[in-house]
């Protein structure tokens, strides 16, 4: 019996040993019910995109799930990014579209790198005053208009191709239009004013040949028939007026400058020779051949006339079909921008739609940062600067110890230079002591040594 109740309690203090050990290696898994825990690498991976330190968050296991969710819409910003920057090149380039994806990651990472120092510069209870938080919510509401235009232009892309279209029609009538104005069919020569305005506007077409010629030379002949046609209308009012002069006066007609004698007299002889003088010097003969002359060559330049006006019409035609913009044709955009601008000015609905996608794209790519402001100071944020506040404490600390340990070295090297100068001193007094010693000995050896010669000296006598 006692063997059998010591088995047991042998058992269930090896399992309570046993989930003792594995709770404390997972302290999120401890409670009423023990649950396995499955790896998931990824959670730590994406937290620490966004500067998360794992063993700070371990103390806040609930927390994981709040900076997993941020990290992972800090990817997504910087995903939105890159699509909208392959639109973007997709419009300007015509390569392919794998070729188009590294650019358009580059854009990305640049965005999503930004993202990553917004949210990591914020993380901390000093971390999001509201100075530096507007700045950063400046950064990124600039950054999220930049990404969110070129996503908006593919939105609406159908409906501003077509406005599009419908602007470049009207601007090519406007332009075709000015320019008949400035270059009129049949030929018209512009006064002075409206040439030097369609010169300075651009509007002057430039063709090989004009009907100026041609119909300069029918309208001389016109007028040389005009002028003809009243001069043989005058000739022929003289002569006839001559004539009539005539016949009055040989049938003997009573009137001014008539004589009234019937017959054909001397006066009446005198008449004819008036009349015939009239005829003469009315150049009616050269007069008429000069008009059938000239109604012989109408023909001809009217037909003249007519070909050049073709050809000028035909060059002018072709002259404005050349300086017209065409309809079709790449679309840049700066001309999509003004294109949805005014789509959304002319349709109320297209006004709303585009400010409400545009709008939120841009909160999309600013929502990092609005998460961020959202959460708040959570107990990571408190244990991170207390964290920080304790590594600048101990860095100041090191720092004050490096600096008394520099001056203890310094004070020490200090008393040491001072014993050293001790010490030499006294050894310079021992060498000068000794040498005058020595001196004191060699002068007394001297003295004796003088002494002692003049004792040898004989004295003389007296």
């Amino acid at each position: 019996m006692r063997t059998k109740d010591s088995w047991t309690t042998s058992r269930l203090l090896g399992r309570r040993a046993c989930m003792t050990t594995e709770a404390a290696g997972h302290p999120e898994k401890t409670g009423a019910r023990f649950k396995v825990a499955i790896p998931r690498p990824s959670g730590p991976w994406l937290r620490g995109l966004i500067g998360v330190s794992e063993d700070i968050l371990d103390k806040t296991p609930t927390l994981r799930p709040t900076y997993t969710m941020l990290a992972l819409i800090v990817v997504n910003a910087g995903l939105l990014a890159a699509v909208s920057m392959l639109a973007l090149l997709a419009k300007f380039l015509s390569a392919p579209w794998p070729l188009l994806i590294p650019a358009a990651l580059v854009w990305g990472w640049l965005i999503f790198s930004i993202d990553r120092w917004l949210i990591a510069s914020m993380q901390g209870s000093r971390g999001v005053s509201g100075g530096a938080f507007f700045i950063r919510l400046l950064l990124a509401l600039f950054i999220g208009a930049v990404v969110a235009e070129p996503l908006l232009l593919k939105i609406f892309e159908s409906a501003i191709h077509q406005e599009v279209e419908k602007g470049r029609i009207e601007d090519r009538l406007h332009m075709e239009t000015a320019l008949k104005a400035c270059n009129p069919v049949p030929y018209v020569e512009l006064d002075r004013a409206r040439h030097d305005r369609c010169k300075a506007d651009d509007k002057l077409l430039s063709v090989s040949e004009t009907p100026a010629a041609a119909g300069a030379a029918l309208e001389r002949t016109r007028d040389r028939q005009s002028e003809l046609k009243s001069q043989l209308a005058a000739a022929s009012e003289r002569i006839d007026a001559a004539e009539e002069t005539v016949r009055r006066e040989c049938v003997g007609e009573s009137g001014p400058g008539l004589t009234g004698q019937a017959g054909d007299g001397p006066y009446c002889a005198r008449a004819r020779e008036v009349a015939e003088k009239a005829r003469r010097e009315s150049g009616l003969s050269a007069l008429q051949a000069e008009a059938t002359m000239l109604a012989g060559r109408m023909p001809a330049l009217v037909s003249a006339k007519r070909s050049a006006d073709e050809t000028y019409e035909r060059q002018v035609d072709q002259a404005i079909k050349d300086k017209l913009p065409p309809v079709s044709g790449d679309i840049g955009v700066l001309e999509e921008g003004m294109a949805l601008e005014r789509l959304s000015w002319q349709n109320g609905f297209a006004f709303v739609a585009h400010w409400f996608i545009r709008i939120l794209l841009i909160l999309l790519d600013c929502l990092p940062i609005l998460a961020k402001k959202l959460q708040g100071t959570t107990s990571y944020d408190e244990m991170l600067t207390a964290r920080r506040m304790k590594d600048e404490a101990k860095h100041a600390s090191d720092e004050e110890l490096d600096q008394q340990v520099h001056l203890a070295e310094n004070r020490i090297a200090m008393r040491r230079s001072v014993m050293d100068e001790r010490h030499r001193l006294d050894l310079l007094e021992q060498e000068d002591h000794s040498a005058r010693r020595q001196r004191d000995a060699d002068l007394d050896a001297r003295i004796d040594a003088l002494a002692e010669k003049l004792r040898r000296r004989p004295r003389p006598t007296s």
